[in-house]
């Protein structure tokens, strides 16, 4: 099983919204609160998803606070979003007093909030104490990395290191998703190139990406897309979508490492370390001042609940109310696999790792494609592999 998003098997908390005959403030009020500021896509009991109001993102958090919100991931967005949640308090205090929305605090939501204090302290570790002593050393030179790549890297042109990349480290078409026309899509070209039937050229099968003369751009999906989607009773086609959002997602299975802040020679410490607790797969030089660490990452455990009680969810209450002890140990299980990770994600965000890279739709640089500049110029640098250690057998 692939490593993925854990908000997508996270139960939300139970916030209740406690009532106030003089200051009301039901979801309603909320609406209005946010209409024409914030763009809600959906509403959930702690948080709103929402389009960030600065960048349009679909991945934006309106957070139901004592005053509501907006969050980014993008750090750019931040003073635009200040001002933006400058007039959200504003707007609060007048549909709901000086107060605020009073929220009353469920276990799970204490629990949570003493989860999030703990990861804080896990990532100020690490970039305190642990950075510190890293840095202390001589930097990694490049060199050793390729000297101790386990696929000979000398022998292959630069030029074709984008097809030795998806050759081996995305799994092989099968036939029999084939014949479903269910085959995983890697999306290669541009960042900007998403959202509309015009890009799902960029959205292609293993097979037919290496029967290509070329790529289509110098980003690569860290992720696999899955052909179609349904929603409502509707099925989506990614040919007509085009879209590199998080719900066409259908697998990832690597994470990619990445510092803007240290040096490559310097950031080769921290790949050693997040290779001592996972299998680096390939490192890419991006000809610029980063280099790429592709890592495979486990996913979660085992479901100890056979298929047929997922189908439905009375079938799987039905199985969890005959076998108690294994749905409790499933449950101990899936949840300490997703508090390692959180632990783990926080270290490297310590360690000056860019935590965009973490998000399950990322993107990460394609080797064997020139790099071009923030203005799209071509700057005369390669982007190639350094190391590399293919999942599956390479095919030439």
């Amino acid at each position: 099983m692939g490593w993925n998003d854990h908000e997508t098997h996270r139960r939300p908390t139970n916030v209740h919204w406690t009532e106030q005959s003089e200051q009301p403030h039901s979801p309603k009020d909320l609406r209005e609160v946010v209409d024409g500021l914030v763009e809600v896509t959906s509403w959930h009991r702690e948080f709103a998803a929402c389009l960030c109001p600065a960048c349009q993102r679909e991945d934006g958090r309106l957070w139901l606070g004592r005053y509501p919100t907006v969050s980014c991931f993008s750090a750019g967005c931040a003073d635009f979003n200040r001002q933006v949640n400058a007039e959200l308090v504003e707007r609060t205090k007048q549909a709901c007093g000086r107060r605020g929305l009073k929220i009353k605090l469920t276990r799970e939501d204490k629990a949570e909030i003493a989860r999030r204090k703990d990861l804080q302290v896990t990532e100020a570790q690490a970039r305190n104490r642990l950075l510190p002593e890293m840095l202390k050393r001589p930097g990694v030179p490049l060199e050793e990395w390729q000297s101790e790549s386990p696929y000979p890297l000398a022998g292959v042109p630069v030029s074709d290191h984008w097809k030795l990349l998806i050759s081996g480290l995305y799994e092989p078409d099968t036939e029999r998703w084939a014949r479903l026309d269910w085959l995983p899509r890697i999306w290669v070209g541009y960042l900007e190139e998403s959202g509309g039937s015009q890009f799902a050229m960029n959205f292609k099968t293993r097979t037919e990406w290496l029967a290509a003369r070329c790529p289509y751009g110098p980003q690569i999906s860290v992720c696999v897309f899955k052909p179609y989607r349904t929603e409502r009773g509707e099925r989506f086609s990614l040919k007509d979508m085009g879209s590199r959002s998080k719900q066409w997602v259908l697998r990832k299975d690597y994470l990619v490492a990445e510092s803007d802040v240290l040096s490559r020679e310097q950031f080769g410490h921290v790949l050693h370390w997040i290779k001592h607790r996972s299998v680096l797969r390939a490192l890419v030089d991006t000809g610029g001042k980063s280099l790429h660490g592709w890592f495979e990452l486990p996913g979660p455990p085992e479901l100890k609940s056979p298929p047929e009680a997922r189908w439905s969810r009375f079938s799987l209450d039905a199985w969890r109310k005959t076998h108690p002890v294994e749905s409790k140990r499933e449950d101990w299980e899936q949840a300490k696999f997703w508090r390692d990770r959180d632990k783990f994600l926080a270290i490297l965000k310590g360690l000056t790792c860019d935590p965009n890279m973490f998000r399950w739709a990322a993107t990460a640089r394609l080797p064997g494609v020139e790099r071009l500049d923030d203005d799209g110029n071509p700057t005369g640098r390669m982007q190639r592999l350094l190391y590399f250690d293919p999942k599956y057998p390479v095919t030439s």
